[in-house]
């Protein structure tokens, strides 16, 4: 199993074709309980962003397809294992 930290403002490739992208960056903790994913997908020209809130406490999160456990967050950063998709 695959497993990363993304930092604050740091872009994360989930699949990367020729004229796609799915991939979020780790925005950080608004307030002490919950933290900030932002999730972006685009084909050609278009495309769409998500920004997504999760608890703090939260094990395993769903980002697009990809499915993590969340391994430790902070507000600087987050460590998250692929576990599916």
């Amino acid at each position: 199993m695959e497993q990363f930290t993304v930092k604050v403002g740091e872009k994360k490739n989930l699949k990367l074709g020729f004229l796609s992208f799915h991939g979020f960056v780790y925005c950080g903790m608004p307030n002490e309980n919950v933290f900030s994913v932002s999730y972006k997908e685009t084909s050609g020209y278009q495309g769409y962003a998500l920004n997504l809130y999760f608890p703090k406490n939260t094990k395993d999160i769903r980002i697009g397809k990809a499915k993590f456990r969340v391994l430790e967050v902070s507000p600087e950063k987050i460590t998250i294992e692929l576990v599916g998709g």
